[in-house]
């Protein structure tokens, strides 16, 4: 995994074309013969072995999930709110967005620090235009997706660095009414959710407006770049 899964390497492309998906019945049967193996030739009926594997293992597994997603709750559960700040900022947008909202994000927001691999449309049941690696796994399974994930994953290509009239010279054809930013990220858009790492904020009006016009008249503007989760 630390070999294939670094963005930026040439190795980085198996893994967007997502092995642990089209081969997980074959990792969950080598697991299985795995634990069967050690259970027959190293815990067999020793409690105290069956307890130590467990304990190290858990461990091992503990540190690692600590370690690489610092900033969530080690246990979350339904009734309680939480504590990441990206997953409070998709579930404001859940709460005070329309359904009909399509939103822009750094195109490799999920690798940003803080935000713990946390799902936008998973969270906030929102679209958003295409991201870099989750997408771009799916553009690679899927051809026919290709042209609509350029299209956005470029139109989000450092969107948190460039200014206010690059982005909207970026998101203009795309349908895209709020955007997702970092909180230090300069804007003088209006932004009505800010916590301490993102802020929500809505494109200009006149932006919207014209996305708005473009879907009811049919003008020559480019369709909205829509792209929805895998199961």
């Amino acid at each position: 995994a630390a070999i294939f899964s670094r963005v930026g390497l040439a190795t980085h492309l198996p893994a967007r074309m997502q092995p642990l998906r089209s081969f997980q019945m074959v990792y969950e049967v080598m697991m299985l013969m795995l634990g069967a193996y050690v259970g027959e030739h190293w815990a067999s009926r020793r409690t105290w072995r069956w307890i130590t594997l467990l304990v190290v293992l858990g461990g091992i597994m503990f540190a690692v999930q600590r370690i690489t997603f610092p900033a969530s709750a080690c246990l979350e559960m339904p009734w309680r709110a939480p504590t990441n700040p990206w997953a409070q900022a998709f579930l404001w947008s859940r709460e005070h967005t329309p359904e009909s909202a399509l939103f822009a994000l750094d195109s490799q927001y999920i690798t940003h620090d803080g935000e713990d691999a946390q799902s936008f449309r998973a969270l906030a049941e929102r679209s958003a235009l295409p991201d870099y690696s989750k997408d771009g796994g799916e553009a690679a399974d899927t051809p026919e997706l290709t042209d609509a994930w350029v299209r956005g994953e470029s139109a989000q290509a450092g969107l948190e660095t460039i200014g206010d009239k690059a982005r909207i010279a970026a998101l203009e054809n795309l349908g895209t009414t709020w955007a997702i930013f970092e909180r230090t990220t300069e804007t003088s858009w209006h932004c009505p959710y800010i916590n301490d790492a993102v802020k929500v904020c809505q494109l200009p009006h006149l932006l919207r407006d014209r996305a708005d016009d473009s879907q009811l008249h049919g003008s020559v503007a480019t369709p909205p770049v829509r792209m929805k989760s895998s199961p």
